[in-house]
C-alpha cells in the first residue's frame, strides 16, 4: 500500500511542478527553472519521509496558479501597477487580425469542398464524375475541414497559453499574453521588457511573416466570397437535376418521349398531353398544334414530324428543334 501511495505522490508532484513551471512563464526559463527545482526538491524530500506528507505540503502551498501568483507578487510582478494592460486598440487589431487569418483556411476548404460533397450526396454519376463513393468524398472533405480547424486552433494557442510564442496579430500589435495567478492578461510587449520579463521575440522576419499571413488570408477570403457570390453552388444545381431527372442520356430519352407524347396527343392518337411549363399559354399552344395535326387521326404513325436537333442548354433545360410535316 505504501509503495502505491509513494508512486501516487511522485506522479502528483510531477504534475504539480509542471503546472507551476507553466504558471511561472513570465519569469523566463532560467528563473522559473530555479524556483520549480526548489519546490520540487522540497516536495520530494517530504515524499521520501512520508508520501502523505508530500500531499499535505502541496495542499498547504495551494494550486500551482496560487503559488505562482505569490512568487510573482514577491518579485513585484502583477497586472495593473507595474505591468498595465495593453491599450484596447492593440487588442482590437490583434484579435481581428488573428480571426481573419484563422478562418481563412477553413473557409477556403469549405468552399472548395462544397461542390464535390453536394454532388456526392445527390447521387451524381456519369462521365467526368468522381469514382469515389459518396461516403469517401464526404469523409475526405470532412477530414480536410477538421485539419484546417485544428491548425487554426493551434495557431491561436498563444492566446490561451501565453508564453514567448505569438500569433500574427500579436506580432503586428506588439502585445503578449501572460498568465499570472491562473488568469491571463494582455499586455504590451514593451511593458514586459521594461519589467525585466521575457516577451515574445519580434523581429523583422516575424513581422514580415505576420503581414504576409494577413495578406494571404484576405485574398483567400475575398476569393471565397466572390466564388460564393458568383454562384459557387452552381455545381449542385447540376447534381440535383441528375439526382431527380437522371443522367443527360436519361434526360434525352425522357425529352424524346415527351415530344412523342406531345405530337401523339395533337394527332388524337393519345388522350393525355405531357406537362407544359407554367410560363406557356397551354390552351393556345395545344389549340395551335391541334390545328396543324389534329386531322391525322389513325394515319399519324409518327410521320408528321422529325426531331432535327436536341441540345442540353443547362441543368435540366433542353432545346429541341422539330421539323413539322403537317398533313396536307
Amino acid at each position: 500500500m505504501s509503495e502505491e501511495r509513494a508512486a501516487a505522490a511522485a506522479l502528483a508532484i510531477e504534475r504539480y511542478i509542471a503546472g507551476l513551471r507553466h504558471e511561472l512563464g513570465p519569469l523566463g526559463a532560467a528563473e522559473a527553472g530555479d524556483l520549480t527545482r526548489e519546490i520540487s526538491d522540497m516536495l520530494l524530500d517530504a515524499a521520501r519521509e512520508d508520501p502523505e506528507l508530500a500531499f499535505s505540503e502541496m495542499q498547504r502551498l495551494g494550486e500551482p496558479s496560487q503559488l505562482a501568483a505569490t512568487l510573482l507578487a514577491e518579485r513585484g510582478i502583477a497586472i495593473g501597477g507595474g505591468i498595465p494592460a495593453a491599450a484596447w486598440w492593440r487588442l482590437g487589431i490583434a484579435a481581428t487580425t488573428d480571426v481573419l487569418v484563422g478562418v481563412a483556411a477553413p473557409v477556403l476548404v469549405g468552399v472548395l469542398g462544397y461542390g464535390p460533397v453536394a454532388r456526392a450526396l445527390s447521387g451524381q454519376s456519369g462521365p467526368g464524375a468522381s469514382t469515389w463513393s459518396a461516403a469517401g468524398i464526404v469523409a475526405a472533405v470532412t477530414v480536410l475541414v477538421a485539419f484546417s480547424v485544428v491548425l487554426t486552433w493551434r495557431m491561436w494557442s498563444p492566446w490561451r497559453d501565453g508564453g514567448r510564442s505569438s500569433t500574427p496579430g500579436m506580432a503586428l500589435a506588439r502585445i503578449a499574453v501572460v498568465r499570472i495567478g491562473g488568469t491571463r492578461a494582455v499586455v504590451a510587449s514593451a511593458d514586459l521588457t521594461a519589467a525585466g520579463l521575457e516577451a515574445p521575440a519580434i523581429s523583422a522576419l516575424s513581422l514580415g511573416t505576420a503581414l504576409a499571413s494577413v495578406i494571404i488570408a484576405v485574398l483567400l477570403i475575398a476569393w471565397s466570397g466572390s466564388t460564393l457570390a458568383g454562384g459557387a453552388p452552381a455545381p449542385t444545381d447540376t447534381a440535383l437535376v441528375w439526382h431527380l431527372a437522371g443522367t443527360p442520356s436519361a434526360q434525352r430519352e425522357q425529352v424524346t418521349r415527351d415530344v412523342q407524347r406531345l405530337y401523339g396527343a395533337a394527332s388524337n392518337q393519345m388522350r393525355s398531353w405531357p406537362a407544359l411549363s407554367a410560363g406557356i399559354d397551354s390552351d393556345a399552344f395545344r389549340s395551335d398544334l391541334l390545328g396543324r395535326f389534329g386531322r391525322m387521326g389513325d394515319n399519324y404513325g409518327g410521320a408528321g414530324y422529325t426531331i432535327a436537333a436536341m441540345a442540353n442548354a443547362g441543368p435540366g433545360a433542353w432545346t429541341v428543334d422539330v421539323d413539322e410535316l403537317p398533313p396536307g
